[in-house]
């Protein structure tokens, strides 16, 4: 009998449930909160967040002045 017959895990986050997550939390909400919002747990919502540090943000600013 195959294990995996009709039984899987939950898809990963898409792009724009990350970019969501991000999103609620640069608008002050907490990870909690986020993690209510988005339909995913903290802690998963929390490794977004971090994965997203790599990727430059527009809120940085260019120092070259």
């Amino acid at each position: 009998m195959c294990r995996d017959a009709g039984l899987s895990r939950k898809p990963r986050g898409n792009e724009v449930q990350r970019h969501r997550a991000r999103a609620l939390r640069a608008q002050g909400l907490t990870l909690a909160q986020v993690a209510w919002e988005v339909g995913f747990s903290r802690s998963t919502i929390q490794r977004w967040l971090a994965d997203s540090y790599d990727i430059p943000s527009n809120h940085e600013q260019d120092d070259t002045q």
